[in-house]
Protein backbone atom coordinates (compact mmCIF):
# COMPACT_ATOMS: atom_id res chain seq x y z
CA UNK A 1 0.00 0.00 0.00
CA UNK A 2 1.78 3.45 -0.82
CA UNK A 3 1.59 6.05 1.63
CA UNK A 4 -0.83 8.53 -0.02
CA UNK A 5 -3.47 5.55 0.37
CA UNK A 6 -2.35 4.45 3.91
CA UNK A 7 -2.52 7.99 5.28
CA UNK A 8 -6.34 7.83 3.36
CA UNK A 9 -7.02 4.77 5.34
CA UNK A 10 -5.88 5.64 8.84
CA UNK A 11 -7.19 9.75 8.40
CA UNK A 12 -10.61 8.30 7.64
CA UNK A 13 -11.89 6.95 10.77
CA UNK A 14 -15.06 5.11 11.24
CA UNK A 15 -16.91 7.80 11.66
CA UNK A 16 -17.35 8.80 7.71
CA UNK A 17 -18.36 6.08 5.10
CA UNK A 18 -15.97 5.79 2.03
CA UNK A 19 -18.52 7.81 -0.06
CA UNK A 20 -18.73 10.53 2.78
CA UNK A 21 -14.81 10.72 2.49
CA UNK A 22 -14.46 10.35 -1.38
CA UNK A 23 -16.93 13.48 -1.64
CA UNK A 24 -14.93 15.39 1.22
CA UNK A 25 -11.58 14.68 -0.47
CA UNK A 26 -13.14 15.71 -3.93
CA UNK A 27 -14.14 18.74 -2.21
CA UNK A 28 -11.22 19.56 -1.19
CA UNK A 29 -9.47 18.93 -4.62
CA UNK A 30 -12.15 21.19 -6.39
CA UNK A 31 -11.87 24.41 -3.76
CA UNK A 32 -7.81 24.21 -4.63
CA UNK A 33 -8.37 23.94 -8.26
CA UNK A 34 -10.99 26.89 -8.09
CA UNK A 35 -8.82 29.09 -5.33
CA UNK A 36 -5.69 28.37 -7.31
CA UNK A 37 -3.93 32.12 -8.64
CA UNK A 38 -0.62 31.94 -8.95
CA UNK A 39 1.12 28.61 -10.45
CA UNK A 40 3.14 27.83 -7.20
CA UNK A 41 -0.78 26.99 -6.28
CA UNK A 42 -2.36 26.27 -9.82
CA UNK A 43 0.60 22.89 -9.29
CA UNK A 44 -0.29 22.07 -6.10
CA UNK A 45 -3.70 21.82 -6.83
CA UNK A 46 -3.05 19.80 -9.97
CA UNK A 47 -1.29 17.81 -7.65
CA UNK A 48 -3.79 17.04 -5.72
CA UNK A 49 -6.12 15.97 -7.66
CA UNK A 50 -3.65 13.87 -9.50
CA UNK A 51 -3.14 11.97 -6.26
CA UNK A 52 -7.15 11.63 -5.58
CA UNK A 53 -7.72 10.05 -8.81
CA UNK A 54 -4.55 8.02 -8.41
CA UNK A 55 -6.17 6.64 -5.47
CA UNK A 56 -9.37 6.05 -7.36
CA UNK A 57 -7.53 4.42 -9.97
CA UNK A 58 -5.72 2.02 -8.51
CA UNK A 59 -8.72 1.18 -6.39
CA UNK A 60 -10.76 0.59 -9.38
CA UNK A 61 -7.45 -1.65 -10.61
CA UNK A 62 -7.65 -4.04 -7.69
CA UNK A 63 -9.06 -7.24 -7.94
CA UNK A 64 -11.12 -6.95 -4.68
CA UNK A 65 -12.51 -3.95 -6.22
CA UNK A 66 -16.43 -4.30 -5.52
CA UNK A 67 -17.62 -2.61 -8.89
CA UNK A 68 -17.44 -4.15 -12.54
CA UNK A 69 -19.01 -3.70 -15.62
CA UNK A 70 -19.73 -0.13 -17.15
CA UNK A 71 -19.50 1.37 -14.06
CA UNK A 72 -15.65 0.30 -13.41
CA UNK A 73 -14.67 0.82 -17.09
CA UNK A 74 -16.28 3.99 -17.21
CA UNK A 75 -14.55 5.18 -13.93
CA UNK A 76 -11.17 3.18 -15.02
CA UNK A 77 -11.62 5.62 -18.46
CA UNK A 78 -12.27 8.98 -16.57
CA UNK A 79 -9.67 8.30 -14.26
CA UNK A 80 -6.92 8.18 -16.80
CA UNK A 81 -8.84 11.43 -18.41
CA UNK A 82 -8.40 12.90 -15.05
CA UNK A 83 -5.08 12.16 -14.68
CA UNK A 84 -3.92 12.92 -18.45
CA UNK A 85 -6.23 16.26 -18.15
CA UNK A 86 -3.99 17.29 -15.01
CA UNK A 87 -0.43 16.47 -16.34
CA UNK A 88 -1.17 19.01 -19.59
CA UNK A 89 -2.52 21.45 -17.56
CA UNK A 90 0.74 21.60 -15.64
CA UNK A 91 2.50 21.81 -18.86
CA UNK A 92 0.37 24.59 -20.52
CA UNK A 93 -2.18 26.79 -19.22
CA UNK A 94 -5.27 24.71 -19.98
CA UNK A 95 -8.68 25.74 -17.93
CA UNK A 96 -8.86 23.82 -14.82
CA UNK A 97 -12.98 24.08 -15.35
CA UNK A 98 -13.20 20.57 -16.90
CA UNK A 99 -11.43 18.34 -14.03
CA UNK A 100 -13.63 21.06 -11.44
CA UNK A 101 -16.48 19.65 -13.65
CA UNK A 102 -15.83 16.24 -13.28
CA UNK A 103 -15.00 15.84 -10.00
CA UNK A 104 -18.66 18.36 -8.92
CA UNK A 105 -20.35 15.29 -11.02
CA UNK A 106 -18.60 12.89 -9.37
CA UNK A 107 -19.74 14.35 -6.12
CA UNK A 108 -23.20 14.61 -7.43
CA UNK A 109 -22.96 10.94 -8.31
CA UNK A 110 -21.93 9.91 -4.62
CA UNK A 111 -24.19 12.45 -3.02
CA UNK A 112 -27.26 11.33 -5.13
CA UNK A 113 -26.25 7.51 -4.73
CA UNK A 114 -26.03 8.50 -0.81
CA UNK A 115 -29.86 9.63 -1.02
CA UNK A 116 -31.01 7.12 -2.97
CA UNK A 117 -29.64 4.17 -0.66
CA UNK A 118 -30.85 5.81 2.02
CA UNK A 119 -34.77 6.33 0.79
CA UNK A 120 -34.21 2.60 -0.89
CA UNK A 121 -35.63 0.59 2.00
CA UNK A 122 -38.93 2.81 2.07
CA UNK A 123 -39.40 2.43 -1.50
CA UNK A 124 -38.63 -1.69 -1.60
CA UNK A 125 -42.34 -1.66 0.31
CA UNK A 126 -44.07 -0.25 -2.79
CA UNK A 127 -42.14 -0.96 -5.58
CA UNK A 128 -39.51 -2.58 -6.60
CA UNK A 129 -36.46 -0.85 -6.75
CA UNK A 130 -32.27 -1.53 -7.02
CA UNK A 131 -29.91 -1.35 -5.31
CA UNK A 132 -27.95 1.67 -5.15
CA UNK A 133 -24.84 1.09 -4.07
CA UNK A 134 -23.10 0.91 -7.44
CA UNK A 135 -20.69 4.22 -7.20
CA UNK A 136 -19.04 3.13 -3.92
CA UNK A 137 -15.32 3.24 -4.39
CA UNK A 138 -13.03 1.95 -1.92
CA UNK A 139 -10.44 3.98 -1.68
CA UNK A 140 -8.01 1.93 0.68
CA UNK A 141 -5.05 1.39 -1.24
Amino acid sequence: MNYAASQYQSQSGGYLSHRETEIMALRHVNAQLIAAKTTDERHQALHYNQKLWGIFLRSLQRTDCPLGGVLKQDLLTLSSWSLKHSNEALMRPLSLQPLIDVNNDMILGLSSDSIAAAEAPLKTQTAKHPSSSTLRLALTG
